[in-house]
């Protein structure tokens, strides 16, 4: 969500936490119950019972990490103070609390060099205006709002199914949200609608 705020500019990291906690417990909702049933049918072995004593231990062993979440809810900050707060804020509790920054050098070196990559990318499709072009050729089939949308989530969906989620963020962002605010879809609810097609 702050890559997307960077990259959309002008955008509420705070905002875009609050806008996705609805469909994001939807999404695991049914992500569970999808779960179940494919465990049920194919008989998959259970695991342990649910523990409230597990579960408020697990709890607070995450609350560090959990709690770097306020930094960007609270909306005090703009997009990039959150960012760069957020950053020293993990870097802190990695190395101090849990100790794993090994662990989160390695994930994060890939994040990093798909980042890196994909903005070099972005910056040549706005040379290229390909953005303006792609927005044309988009409303060139159809002028209906409803088909735009549905065309929009199909494009989402397809590059969900084959890319990560940041160089997604960078890459379609420029050219898919000029499209969908042409047709009354706000910058936030577009990106809410990137991360759930993202994940």
């Amino acid at each position: 969500m702050v890559i997307y705020a960077t990259t959309a500019s002008g955008i509420s990291v705070g905002a875009l936490f609050m806008a996705g906690y609805l469909p994001g417990a939807l999404l695991a909702i049914s992500l569970m119950i999808g779960s179940y049933i494919i465990s049920v049918k194919r008989n998959y072995p259970k695991g342990e019972p649910f523990n409230s004593k597990k579960f408020i231990a697990e709890l607070m062993r995450s609350f560090w990490a959990l709690a770097a979440v306020l930094i960007v809810v609270v909306g005090v900050f703009t997009a990039t103070e959150s960012a760069a707060i957020a950053v020293i804020y993990s870097l802190i509790v990695s190395v101090f609390i849990y100790k794993a920054l090994d662990t989160c050098i390695e994930t994060l070196a890939i994040v990093l060099i798909l980042i890196a990559t994909s903005a070099a990318f972005g910056y040549c499709l706005t040379i290229l205006h390909v953005p303006a072009k792609a927005a044309n050729l988009i409303k060139s089939v159809s002028d209906n709002p409803v088909a735009i949308a549905l065309m929009l989530n199909a494009i989402l969906l397809i590059l969900g199914c084959i890319m990560d989620m940041a160089p997604i963020i960078l890459i379609a962002a420029p050219i898919l949200l000029p499209v969908a605010q042409s047709i009354g879809i706000g910058a936030i609810q577009f990106g809410v609608m990137m991360f759930g097609y993202s994940v």
